[in-house]
């Protein structure tokens, strides 16, 4: 899906809306064509995939359509706490009866304010905190990703420190543009870093090669 309830400052993809969403039959028939029939791990993302309600459904079609899968992920930014928990349960649920793995990324990139101003929406934070305790008492392996923009290039560490605290995988990389999200016109935020940001994100990742990273 296209549809999506953040406001990021590194993707445009939220003012466009767009509707055009394969049906889960339609997604059925899809992936039914030989050419997946080798595909072992789908991850869903969007926009904000649990504002789909039928997401449940799309996950049991994958599974008939494609044998051998072995494990399913999505990518959510927990805005909706309560909806997000929900469907993440419920997915869950479906993964268990099917026998395959299942795990949650949550978007985060920054601590408190941080995170809040690039996602355009004040909350999200505390919310992206409240899931990731939801996903650890309820056993479903959950991971964070951060996405580096100019607007938290000198933030990163605190993240790497906070996730280190709450002991929570992250994913770290650099904002990208692609014609999917429609960004080109983000040029402010995305790839823009002077020498001294530059700087700070050649440190950082060779902090994360030889500190952190072991994948």
């Amino acid at each position: 899906t296209n549809k999506c309830n953040s406001k990021c400052i590194m993707c445009n993809i939220w003012k466009h809306q767009d509707n055009g969403e394969l049906s889960p039959e339609q997604l059925y028939e899809i992936l039914t064509n030989r050419i997946f029939k080798k595909v072992t791990h789908i991850g869903i993302s969007g926009g904000e995939p649990t504002l789909r309600k039928d997401l449940p459904e799309i996950f049991e079609k994958i599974i008939v359509a494609i044998p051998a899968i072995s494990s399913l992920n999505i990518i959510t930014n927990g805005v909706l706490y309560e909806n997000v928990t929900i469907c993440l349960e419920e997915l869950s649920d479906v993964c268990k009866k099917n026998k395959k793995n299942f795990s949650v990324m949550l978007s985060l990139d920054g601590v408190g304010e941080v995170h809040d101003k690039i996602r355009g929406v004040k909350g999200n934070f505390l919310s992206v905190v409240k899931t990731i305790d939801f996903c650890n008492k309820n056993k479903i392996p959950v991971s964070v990703g951060c996405t580096i923009t100019k607007t938290n290039v000198y933030y990163v560490d605190e993240l790497l420190d906070f996730i280190k605290e709450i002991s929570v995988y992250g994913r770290f990389r650099v904002a990208e543009f692609i014609n999917r999200l429609d960004n080109y016109e983000n040029i402010g935020v995305i790839k823009n870093f002077d020498d001294d940001e530059k700087y700070n994100l050649i440190l950082f990742f060779y902090k994360l090669v030889f500190e952190y990273e072991l994948n």
